[in-house]
């Protein structure tokens, strides 16, 4: 809509809804009830499955039809590989079993543009973004589910798929704020209005693009594997890691409350030479997979918690869950720091009015280019809180001794011959 002739606004309403995503499942998993009864939330012990009551003599040791598999080498096997529909193999992973998987993204998108004058332009969009996604994967995302085929569920077993903010969508504001400027150089300017011949060549005609770009922050999960897992190239990252084994403290179901504060940066203290943004409480614990007591967060004792509200329900042996049935957490009410860029591009075209000589054309012109990546060399630490429930740093994230999720400031050279 053109509100002046200088100017022009629009807003759009943007969204999408992709059913019958490709899913992936396991059709070779261990029984539930051999989980059940090592579940200590539902009376039972992990050691009969973890310790040496699990184990059974290996009937599959040396046979070559096995061989690089730990089937061919070890000599115990767990007894729960015998309570698979094929117990000589592991996982067995159906890629696309079914079209089960879903996104939903809607957004409201507003695009502004000034014509302030013949050498100047402005523009600005805002854009307030919700998405959801339910099933293993995000499209788009350079992931695919061979990476964990148990992501995204609550019950694989009953086929029953999470449903969860997207770590990629869910903006709440971004912003961004570009122009498009010719630099006043040069003879029939402002500035050096009388340059010679060569100087006005070399000075006048150059074009500058800034572009701003801002953004409140990520959606943000703690995962299941205590943060050890996939990693987006930030510390500790992740890509997308189904959060189904966290509880309320108080009732032991689906979180119900944001698990949010307010971003504080934390000073160096006794156990912590470097600062550390906290956006997440940290009263926090998890629970003893032996005795399902409560154990609070060492974040927890630290920040001196009177209760603890959040709860990550009991894992196995490597921290990874295992035997406790998952809760259908949407959205833990947290956000990432969220981060600004600022990037200038400075080009100028040269005409070759003898380029056609050479038979480059009738008319041929050079482009040459500087890009500023990052021109303010701005440090973003717009990455994953600490989602560790057994470490001090829970819900920080620490400025040091790594470096920021973004890189320094860049400088481009490009050319570009044009005929």
């Amino acid at each position: 809509m053109a509100v002046t002739k200088h100017d022009v606004v629009s807003v759009s309403y943007v969204g999408n809804r992709t059913p019958n995503l490709p899913e992936n499942n396991n059709i070779n998993q261990i029984s539930p009830q051999w989980n059940a009864q090592c579940d200590v939330e539902r009376g039972g012990n992990r050691q009969l499955c973890d310790g040496a009551a699990g184990q059974i003599a290996n009937p599959f040791l040396g046979i070559a039809a096995f061989g690089g598999s730990s089937y061919y080498n070890s000599t115990t096997l767990s007894k729960s590989n015998f309570t698979r529909p094929y117990p000589e193999y592991g996982d067995i992973t159906e890629n696309g079993a079914t079209n089960d998987g879903k996104t939903w993204y809607n957004s409201f998108q507003a695009v502004g543009s000034h014509q302030l004058s013949g050498s100047l332009s402005l523009h600005a969009t805002y854009t307030h973004a919700k998405s959801l996604t339910s099933g293993g994967w995000v499209p788009g995302s350079g992931w695919t589910p061979n990476n964990n085929p148990k992501t995204g569920w609550v019950d694989e077993l009953n086929h029953v798929f999470a449903r969860e903010v997207s770590p990629y969508g869910d903006i709440k504001h971004s912003v961004t704020f570009s122009g498009v400027a010719i630099l006043p150089f040069g003879r029939n300017r402002l500035l050096f209005s009388n340059a010679n011949r060569f100087v006005d060549e070399v000075i006048n005609g150059w074009e500058i693009s800034p572009l701003y770009t801002w953004y409140s922050g990520l959606a943000w999960r703690p995962t299941d594997d205590g943060g050890s897992g996939l990693s987006n190239g930030g510390q500790g990252t992740p890509l997308y890691d189904h959060a189904g084994n966290w509880e309320m403290a108080s009732t032991g179901g689906p979180i119900n409350k944001s698990m949010g504060v307010s971003h504080t940066t934390l000073p160096p203290d006794g156990s912590h030479k470097d600062s550390r943004i906290r956006g997440v409480t940290p009263c926090v614990g998890y629970k003893h997979p032996d005795t399902g007591v409560i154990i609070p967060s060492p974040a927890a004792t630290a920040a001196g918690c009177s209760s603890i509200e959040f709860v990550r329900t009991p894992a196995g042996v490597n921290g990874n869950p295992s035997y406790s049935v998952g809760r259908a957490n949407e959205d833990f009410g947290v956000r990432q720091p969220g981060a600004y860029k600022f990037d200038l591009a400075a080009s100028k075209n040269f005409t070759i009015p003898e380029g056609s000589k050479v038979f480059l054309g009738n008319e041929t012109k050079l482009q040459v280019r500087v890009d500023f990546l990052n021109a303010f060399n701005h440090a973003a630490w717009d990455e994953s809180y600490n989602t560790d429930p057994t470490s001090i740093d829970f819900g920080t994230i620490g400025k040091g001794p790594s470096g920021p999720n973004n890189n320094p400031r860049y400088l481009q050279l490009s050319a570009k011959l044009s005929w």
